[in-house]
């Protein structure tokens, strides 16, 4: 009887495997190459507050994606996974709400939301991102939307925003998100909705906004949330809102938003002290937007979505220092275009929670998605993350190569990996990164041996950069 394929290759290569394979050189195997005016109203209806992007979001990614973005040279820019924990949190669909990190806790707060399509002060926490708890359905300070928050002195504080009766100039703080104590009732500085606030050199810091005569380009300090100084009016980056600022490297940064000269922007502005502003970019290389999502990450700062020049967005970008700006891989993420929803870091990883998704019929969409997101710095095959495959991790791949093909599960969670050995009939989503020379959903004697020389050498490290054309490398870091 004529042997099988995988009977053949199983001879030839499970001696290597169990000899060990580390003298096999992988460098020599063949083959391996919306205007504003419509968003800044005071209604509580958040349909008077929000952009024209797109009517309709598309459809988002289901389970695991590391997306697919037409990819097919080495290179130096991050991979994201991206991994949808739910669609159907138990808080419900909003956007314009507050998300912190506070006592080990995610917290989201207030926004506009999908069932009532009016605004809310209600607080919900997580200790692990799916199950969620009403620490209260209302809160003390009025239901409001695109507000500010921030955690400082062991509490965790919200700014202004939009309620039902207007703009608002109040400050709230809170220690467990039951009991909040208003701090200041109205603030010397004009009430407003979308400006954007952040923690920096032992102070609070507030930059622009949107108050009820113009864009504010004012740059506020308080060190105990009462008293406040005017640092600078204006400041160079002049009157905006909606843009987004973020610690970063020792400074302060600012991020695109909407100004009276140009209501999308792309700038990037830098200061260490608030009273002298550097505009590191005039245009970072992404489209013009606001009301998109920025963090500091993985020693980056990071861009997220938006309500950008020709639409909502879900692109994805990053810097090193603000000057020089790429996308990962995939560049677009895999939920749906949106802007206007919070994004932080969490143990360790970039965490998105819902967001305006445009309009339907009138009727204002809110996504009631939560999404993480990591930079896959683990090979697709090393299941249990620990930079070393095992023997099972490495027959996985070899079952792989037997079924002559390989594509994603039409359950993500059904799967240990995500995929199904079985020749490929179009059930594409994030590739296999053992299925790289060239990516074809089917992997070859030359990408199996790759396999198994990482196994043989028992430790292996990520390395976009370093020359290899499935962008790690064998050995210790």
């Amino acid at each position: 009887m004529q042997s099988s394929k995988g009977q053949r290759v199983l001879r030839f290569l499970m001696p290597l495997v169990f000899l060990g394979f580390a003298g096999y050189s992988y460098a020599g195997v063949e083959g391996a190459g919306f205007e504003e005016g419509s968003i800044e109203g005071d209604g509580a209806n958040e349909g008077a507050l929000e952009g024209s992007g797109t009517d309709e979001g598309q459809s988002g990614a289901e389970g695991i994606s590391d997306g697919e973005d037409g990819e097919t040279e080495t290179s130096s820019r991050l991979r994201m996974l991206w991994i949808r924990l739910t669609n159907d949190v138990a808080y419900g669909g909003r956007s314009g709400h507050v998300a912190l990190v506070f006592r080990n806790r995610l917290w989201i707060m207030g926004g506009a939301r999908s069932h009532t399509q009016q605004t809310s002060n209600d607080v919900w926490y997580t200790r692990d991102g799916w199950h969620w708890v009403e620490a209260t359905p209302a809160a003390a300070w009025a239901p409001r939307l695109s507000h500010c928050g921030f955690v400082y002195d062991d509490a965790m504080w919200i700014v202004g925003g939009n309620s039902n009766t207007g703009r608002r100039n109040d400050i709230w703080r809170s220690r467990n998100g039951v009991d909040w104590e208003e701090v200041v009732n109205t603030t010397p500085f004009a009430a407003r909705n979308r400006s954007t606030t952040l923690v920096y050199d032992h102070a609070i810091w507030i930059l622009g906004g949107r108050t009820n005569t113009t864009r504010s380009a004012e740059v506020l300090q308080s060190t105990n949330g009462t008293v406040w100084d005017t640092v600078l009016n204006p400041a160079d980056w002049g009157g905006r809102s909606s843009a987004d600022s973020l610690v970063f490297k020792r400074g302060m940064w600012l991020v695109s938003g909407a100004t009276s000269a140009q209501l999308r922007t792309s700038d990037v502005w830098r200061s260490s002290d608030g009273l002298q502003w550097n505009q590191v970019r005039a245009d970072a290389g992404f489209v013009g937007r606001f009301d998109q999502a920025n963090v500091s990450w993985k020693d980056r700062l990071w861009v997220l979505g938006g309500d950008a020049v020709g639409g909502l967005a879900h692109d994805t970008w990053y810097s090193e220092d603000g000057t020089d700006w790429q996308q990962p891989i995939p560049a677009d993420a895999p939920w749906t275009p949106r802007s206007d929803m919070p994004a932080v870091v969490w143990h360790g990883a970039l965490w998105v929670l819902g967001g305006w998704e445009g309009r339907v019929g009138g009727i204002n969409q809110y996504a009631s998605d939560v999404w993480i997101g990591f930079t896959t710095e683990f090979h697709t095959a090393d299941l249990d993350h620990d930079h070393h495959l095992s023997l099972w991790e490495l027959l996985r791949i070899i079952q792989f190569y037997n079924a002559n093909g390989i594509e994603c599960a039409e359950d993500p969670d059904g799967t240990e990996d995500g995929f199904v050995a079985r020749p490929f009939s179009g059930r594409g989503c994030g590739e296999h990164d053992a299925d790289f020379g060239p990516q074809n959903w089917e992997l070859s004697l030359s990408e199996l041996l790759r396999l198994i020389q990482l196994y043989t050498v028992g430790e292996y490290y990520y390395d976009p950069a370093g020359g290899t054309e499935d962008g790690f490398a064998p050995g210790a870091k």
